[in-house]
């Protein structure tokens, strides 16, 4: 290969591509194949308030098995943006409207599949309904639920001019509403697939679980005003959280923000989640195939 690419010299166009984000999605990607996830890079979809074709950095598949004999099963699904930056990062942290803001939140933006609902538990009639949220307990076992603090708010330090200055547009606008919208999409397609397919015959139970994260390389603070003094303290993952509202969105979303040196660890607790999920699945399986058969009559058969 010659020294000289047209105008560029190779050592020109690996530096390029060093400082792009395009080789570290090929290094996350890594980590997550390792991890036995299937990963597919730019994973595409629908605006769903423009209509407009757009993509993801990398959208990541695993599997647990909650009956062999009945190909039953929980996905972990990883909605993952990357973003290298030299400019620190500074998530605000808090614990006071911790309750507020998770009242907020629903675990229906985070799932997908059947069932959606439990009929008849605890001895109710079939026309009594409640939440598999609910009726799982699944704040227990979700850091979503059981993490002490969390953040509603970022900054990235910039310089402009003679001065530092803190702004949050980039991000937000670059990686959280892309996830945020990727999220709603995912989960809307699958829900309509798995409608699909829903028969008193098809009674098994499989569902999607989706975890929205930004994976950050480079400087990454939590700043914690309630301490006494507050304190700015180097940070490896935050959970974010914000109303979003739109044309077709309105919701409360979780999106965790990852230090890429932190990945390994933060996939070991989604597995951990993931696997008291489906060990909950196992445990109430006759509730849930019952309540599987009662939407797919529902579905049928109308009622």
């Amino acid at each position: 290969m010659s020294g000289q690419i047209e105008e560029f010299t190779e050592e020109q166009i690996i530096q390029a591509l060093q400082r792009s984000g395009y080789l570290m999605e090929q290094e996350v990607a890594g980590v997550l194949q390792e991890r036995g996830y299937y990963v597919t890079p730019n994973e595409g979809f629908v605006d769903p308030d423009t209509g407009t074709a757009r993509e993801y950095d990398l959208h990541a598949m695993g599997a647990i098995t909650v009956a062999e004999t009945r190909s039953e099963y929980v996905f972990p699904v990883l909605l993952v943006e990357c973003r290298k930056s030299d400019r620190p990062l500074v998530l605000l942290t808090g614990d006071r409207i911790l309750r507020a803001v998770l009242a907020e939140a629903d675990f229906d933006n985070y799932y997908s599949g059947y069932p959606k609902h439990i009929y008849g538990a605890n001895g109710e009639s079939d026309d009594s309904a409640q939440s598999l949220f609910d009726f799982l307990d699944l704040s227990r076992c979700h850091h979503y639920w059981t993490c002490e603090r969390m953040s509603t708010q970022f900054a990235e330090i910039v310089r402009d001019g003679k001065k530092i200055v803190a702004r949050h547009e980039m991000l937000y606008n670059d990686a959280i509403v892309p996830l945020i919208k990727a999220l709603r999409f995912e989960a809307v397609k699958d829900d309509e697939r798995m409608s699909a397919a829903l028969t008193e015959e098809q009674d098994a139970s499989n569902i999607q679980v989706y975890w929205p994260v930004v994976v950050w390389r480079g400087a990454m603070f939590q700043y914690y005003a309630a301490a006494e003094p507050p304190k700015l303290e180097q940070a490896t993952h935050v959970n974010f959280i914000r109303r979003y509202r739109s044309e077709t969105i309105d919701g409360t979303f979780h999106v965790d923000i990852v230090a890429e040196e932190y990945l390994p660890d933060y996939l070991n607790m989604v597995d951990q989640e993931i696997k008291s999920i489906a060990n909950l699945f196992r445990r109430h399986r006759a509730a849930i195939k019952r309540s599987i058969e009662i939407a797919a009559d529902r579905k049928l058969h109308g009622g």
